[in-house]
């Protein structure tokens, strides 16, 4: 950010002056400065403004900052001060002079890709300009254009000037109106004395006299304001030429005289030699004396801004740069020639490597593919095995659940059984009564007995249809499920599981005896469930829950004095209710709970993992819960949850979604 700041204060140097407050404040902050890098930026300062207006003290302020910056060794300061000291010399019409230091200030820039690089351009555009090289000014006119930054375009309207000023120089007028006035349409330029002074020149030098003149008395304006005393001698100069160009020889010689007493003042030679050529040819009128005098002036004033040797000079400079650039290409092309060779070398040694890499990456591949392929089939074949042995393990359990219901549902059974005997007996016995009266020919006592058979039959049909649907329960639940869902009554089917899972329990332990309780909501709807599934859960969770309490019942005995529990008495209770899990969602709620010795805490979070049991071995395959859990949980989107106190007992929570 400094340096293009400092960019575009230099830019502008070329053409304003500083002004008198700035210059002033410079000097009081000069007059306190201790540093010397401080003060050679101050005198750097100084001298940036004052070269179009007092190119000597301009000259004084960067001679004196350049031999403190060399003393101290402060590079960047000592080109700041040869930059100006280029300008000075620019402006009094040295320009081999101005080449020369130009020249070093540009390799100082470039080597930091500065973007002031365009000041320094822009420089040598009117040192070979004012010289007369016009291919080599508008070179460097193209070089200014192309580095000036994107942040300051506004700076091109001054560059485009520059241009034109070239072309002006070459007399196509053209090319130099189109430039000049191009410049007018960057901000801020239509108040460049400068950029005002060459439009006046070119409408002049095209013969549109109004034109010219409003230009020139525009660029005297701000002229004058600006104190560029080099552009106001010339502005004086062009506005004598104009008259002189439409016969008002007395205002020619004024304005000549003006632009005279300012260059020899301020030692502006090239604008000198301009004055004296224009008061030659305008005394050439009135007095043939005093034109000869003035053109004599021309003439020596020539011969030394433009003698032999400084042309020599500035071609040896030029020639000198054009030998340098050339070295730097040839150092630049062979640096980048080697740089392709190591380049191509080292993208060759890549290939290599990168190959060498790939082959030995393929042939880890292909070996790691050969035992991952039989990794993988050891893998299937034991997964195989496994899933194999789950469907076991699955089925081992229902089976074993279903053998614990083989003594309940004997005893179901039997009981439907007994009636169809009982009933049957008795009806055989009426049948024979009957006979009996049919002889005696009693009428109504037959209807009597036929009455009582017919309800006898009943019986024996409703008992017989009993022992059917508990055969049918008893192949449902072993039975592999459908997967069907289809409308259950939750009642029912925990009624019927309770009173089988008690009796088979019965039927093994026949000194175990519990109190069954069941709490069932009469309004519960039917629910889209698959019932040999939920069967299966309940009577994992009754058997469970008679286990638990049949164990506590088991400890109370040997236990009881130690243990205080006389008053012990198993229960087993199981509840049906409807809730509201959310404002629009509703659920059948089954609660399975016992009163045994509940579950202890470190292990209540394990009791839903495959294969984890409490019970001994060959008592418990550990699957029940966690298939339960399945069913409910990924079968049903319910939820199964625990809640348990040691030595209080365990709660088992179903709950199944109503669908809407």
């Amino acid at each position: 950010m400094k340096n293009l700041l400092l960019f575009t204060v230099l830019f502008y140097s070329i053409i304003l002056s500083g002004q008198q407050s700035r210059a002033d404040s410079l000097l009081g902050l000069l007059s306190k400065a201790t540093e010397d890098e401080v003060r050679v930026n101050l005198l750097a300062d100084l001298s940036e403004g004052l070269g179009n207006s007092s190119p000597d003290t301009a000259f004084l302020f960067a001679s004196k900052g350049l031999r403190i910056a060399q003393s101290i060794g402060y590079l960047e300061g000592e080109i700041r001060c040869k930059d100006n000291l280029a300008g000075y010399w620019w402006a009094v019409g040295d320009y081999a002079t101005a080449v020369k230091l130009l020249q070093q200030v540009l390799a100082f820039y470039k080597s930091q890709n500065n973007p002031i690089v365009a000041k320094i351009y822009s420089g040598l555009l009117n040192s070979y300009r004012d010289q007369g090289d016009y291919n080599e000014a508008l070179y460097y006119s193209s070089l200014t254009l192309e580095h000036i930054p994107p942040e300051f375009e506004f700076v091109r309207g001054i560059a485009n000037a520059m241009r034109g000023s070239i072309y002006y120089e070459m007399n196509h007028l053209d090319s130099a109106q189109f430039y000049l006035t191009k410049a007018l349409n960057y901000p801020l330029m239509i108040h460049n004395g400068w950029i005002l002074l060459m439009n006046g020149r070119l409408y002049a030098k095209i013969k549109k006299t109004d034109t010219a003149f409003s230009y020139f008395r525009q660029a005297i304006e701000f002229l004058q304001r600006d104190k560029n005393y080099k552009d106001l001698a010339g502005a004086f100069i062009g506005t004598g030429e104009l008259y002189e160009q439409i016969g008002n020889i007395d205002s020619a010689i004024y304005y000549g005289k003006q632009g005279l007493d300012i260059a020899k003042k301020k030692k502006f030679n090239k604008e000198a030699i301009q004055s004296y050529l224009l008061l030659s040819r305008a005394y050439e009128k009135v007095n043939t004396k005093t034109a000869l005098e003035y053109y004599k002036l021309a003439i020596i004033g020539k011969d030394s801004l433009f003698n032999q040797e400084k042309q020599r000079q500035l071609l040896s400079y030029k020639f000198n740069e054009e030998l340098r650039q050339s070295e730097i290409k040839n150092a630049q092309q062979q640096a980048m020639n080697k740089n392709r060779v190591l380049i191509l070398l080292m993208l060759l040694t890549c290939f290599v490597l990168f190959i060498i890499i790939l082959v030995r990456n393929n042939r880890h591949k292909q070996t790691a593919n050969l035992l991952l392929h039989q990794q993988k089939e050891e893998i299937q074949s034991t997964l195989s095995q496994l899933r194999s042995t789950q469907a076991q393990l699955i089925q081992s359990e229902k089976l074993a659940s279903l053998g614990e219901l083989t003594a309940g549902i004997a005893h179901e059974i039997q009981n439907p059984l007994n009636f169809v005997n009982n009933f049957a007996e008795v009806s055989e016995e009426m049948l024979v009564e009957m006979e009996e009266e049919l002889d005696k020919g009693d009428t109504a006592e037959v209807k009597a007995i036929a009455a009582d058979l017919k309800q006898n039959l009943s019986k024996i049909n409703h008992h017989g249809k009993r022992a059917s649907s508990i055969v049918k329960g008893m192949l449902e639940h072993s039975r592999t499920s459908t997967g069907v869902k289809e409308p259950t009554d939750l009642n029912a089917l925990a009624d019927e599981y309770l009173r089988l899972a008690y009796h088979g329990l019965r039927a093994k332990d026949s000194s175990f005896n519990a109190t069954m309780e069941t709490y069932f909501d009469p309004d519960l709807p039917k629910i889209e469930v698959i019932p040999q599934d939920i069967g299966r859960v309940l009577l994992n969770l009754i058997n469970n829950a008679f286990y638990a309490v049949a164990e506590r019942s088991r400890s109370t005995i040997h236990d009881k004095a130690k243990q205080g529990l006389e008053g012990y008495s198993p229960t087993v209770t199981i509840s049906t209710r409807l809730r509201l899990r959310s404002a629009t969602e509703r659920a059948i709620e089954i609660s399975v709970k016992d009163n045994g010795n509940g579950i202890p805490d470190a292990i209540k979070d394990k009791i839903f993992q495959p294969f984890f049991t409490t019970k001994p071995t060959r008592q418990g395959t550990g699957l029940g819960l966690s298939l339960a859990y399945d069913i409910v949980t990924k079968g049903h989107g319910g939820s199964l949850e625990v809640n348990s106190v040691p030595n209080e007992g365990t709660e088992f929570i179903i709950q199944l979604p109503l669908m809407q």
